[in-house]
């Protein structure tokens, strides 16, 4: 199981490397499912979004940047993941996180997805 993450469905202003080594997983997750799967051997990427740990928690300039009705228990996002590994190769978690990769990846533009999702980083970090 590979952890991974919306930003790299998308990439994102102010957190660009870390958006580009999530891309990385979510495909190696793919390729190496593929490759192995004949040999007995799973490969999940668990694409999660906001998820509450503590270094997401630290990463706040403010109590009000933060978007709760977003967010997930790592509980939950683990026992997704847990639940798809053998099934799929990648795992959106949360319903919420699932509408939004669609819409980012397959409806709005791509340069305008990475400037919505690049603006929600930046109040997030207290830089816009």
């Amino acid at each position: 199981v590979l952890m991974s993450s919306i930003a790299g469905e998308v990439g994102s202003a102010y957190v660009a490397n870390y958006a580009a080594t999530k891309a990385y997983i979510t495909t190696l997750s793919r390729g190496i499912s593929d490759e192995w799967w004949p040999l007995g051997v799973d490969a999940l990427a668990c694409v999660a979004g906001a998820t509450i740990t503590p270094t997401y928690l630290e990463s706040f300039s403010e109590a009000g940047a933060r978007l709760s009705w977003i967010e997930q228990e790592p509980l939950d996002v683990v026992s997704e993941c847990l639940a798809n590994l053998g099934r799929t190769s990648v795992i959106v978690t949360g319903a919420l996180n699932k509408i939004a990769t669609v819409i980012w990846s397959r409806v709005l533009p791509k340069g305008l997805a990475t400037q919505t999702l690049g603006q929600q980083t930046g109040r997030m970090l207290g830089i816009s």
